[in-house]
């Protein structure tokens, strides 16, 4: 079994938090399909038990066409749903149940050696701790390297992204983001380690050894992230930069280190020099920064302009006595609308966008019931000031947390598909105001 990194076959308990699920995948414009999920887990062993937790009317935002595809779809598949009504507007016992299912069984089935959960929200870290304390080996299934959080996918023996699920053609746009420079130097250091660590214990470096580790030491590897077809692909990249090379070992490959695998592990960890003259590097080094930050695409500047332009009709719309809105369902609203436009923006990029304007105190707003979730009572900057504010609010987060960057403004005007001279003029009202 090649995708497992295990010694023999599962018996699986597949959990699912189907409101997670719906949502993120209609963020990224992918179907809402279980079918590619419990195939990929099935690669792993046999699925004995398949849950699903949460509220269908809610998650499918009042789309009863799309409600019954996916209790088709659910059924299909056989899966048990268990659908759970909201209590209040904002929370439902979905994550919690799911949580108390999964540790009783764990308790009661000791043959269940698996437990694969499709989520990307960090509070079930617990859970999962408590089930690896009692020797279980977990899957994480999470919607794209965009959106879910990294402790959740450190906390995992393996993590699948349901993006990566689907063919190239349905996910383009994800993909296009994601094979860079950027990751493949990542996975071309993590190759070099699992390398180093397996002659340091006296075992061959071949390959059926190292992409296993590979996987231990990073759950969510792999190649195609990184716009490469397979784990060959990958060493054939880290051949030809002189990095390890390669020789027939029976059926499988050694792989061995050169001085040019020395020096990047020498290397690795150290804060990046930044060179003037290497300007295309320096630009992947802000988006990548920026885009961790934000935990989604950085929205083009048509979108954000899209944004702006939903944001003040709907705000400005809601501003009579009693018609406050939250953060949250006022970029819901936009992303549907978007959507029946035929310009699909993320939720999660549009949520972003107005927190970060609500940072840089665009809104009359006050807390909400949950945190990070403000609600808007009526608008205090122009919009024509709102790119500016949420440029300036990524620059300042960029400044305070890399304080060892040096930040110039061709690349970052790029990114932001703005004027040098504005990126210019905000780095130096960000310098007077320390």
């Amino acid at each position: 079994m090649t995708s497992g990194n295990t010694s023999s076959a599962h018996n699986i308990a597949l959990f699912i938090d189907m409101e997670n699920l719906i949502r993120s995948a209609i963020d990224i414009a992918l179907p809402v399909d279980l079918t590619p999920i419990v195939a990929k887990v099935l690669e792993y062993g046999r699925i004995s038990v398949r849950r699903g937790f949460g509220d269908l009317d809610i998650a499918c935002r009042g789309d009863w066409k799309l409600r019954s595809q996916i209790r088709r779809m659910i059924h299909d598949n056989l899966v048990q749903l268990e659908d759970i009504p909201y209590v209040t507007r904002y929370k439902n016992t979905a994550d919690m149940r799911l949580a108390v299912e999964a540790l009783a069984l764990a308790y009661t089935y000791p043959d269940i050696s698996c437990f694969a959960i499709v989520a990307a929200d960090r509070d079930y870290v617990p859970l999962i701790s408590k089930l690896r304390e009692l020797g279980r080996h977990i899957i994480g299934i999470g919607t794209s390297p965009d959106t879910v959080n990294e402790i959740y996918v450190k906390s995992c023996d393996n993590f699948l992204y349901y993006s990566s699920l689907f063919p190239v053609a349905t996910q383009s746009h994800l993909l296009a983001s994601q094979a860079d420079g950027t990751r493949i130097g990542e996975y071309l250091e993590l190759l070099c380690k699992a390398i180093t660590a397996l002659i340091q214990r006296g075992s061959k470096s071949v390959g059926a050894a190292i992409a296993p580790l590979m996987r231990q030491l990073k759950p969510d590897f792999d190649p195609k992230l990184a716009g490469l077809n397979s784990f060959r692909d990958l060493v054939a990249v880290a051949e030809d930069r002189k990095l390890v090379k390669i020789s027939p070992s029976g059926g499988d490959i050694l792989i061995t280190p050169t001085e040019g695998m020395a020096a990047l592990l020498e290397n690795a960890g150290k804060p990046e020099i930044f060179d003037p003259k290497d300007l295309s590097k320096t630009k992947l080094m802000y988006l990548d920064f920026i885009q961790e930050k934000l935990k989604c695409q950085l929205p083009t500047t048509t979108q954000r302009q899209k944004i702006y332009d939903l944001a003040k009709t709907k705000i400005e719309a809601k501003t009579q006595p009693g018609n406050i809105t939250d953060l949250a369902s006022l970029s819901e609203e936009i992303a549907r609308e978007t959507l029946a436009g035929g310009h699909q923006i993320p939720q999660p990029s549009i949520f972003k966008v107005l927190y970060g304007l609500f940072r840089m105190g665009t809104f009359e707003a006050e807390m909400g019931e949950l945190p990070y979730n403000p609600r808007i009572r009526s608008i205090k900057v122009p919009s024509e000031k709102w790119d500016y504010l949420f440029l300036k609010n990524c620059l300042l987060v960029l400044r305070r947390e890399r304080h060892d960057w040096r930040l110039y403004e061709g690349p970052l005007a790029e990114i932001f598909s703005v004027s040098a001279t504005e990126i210019r003029f905000i780095l130096d009202e960000l310098e007077k105001s320390e």
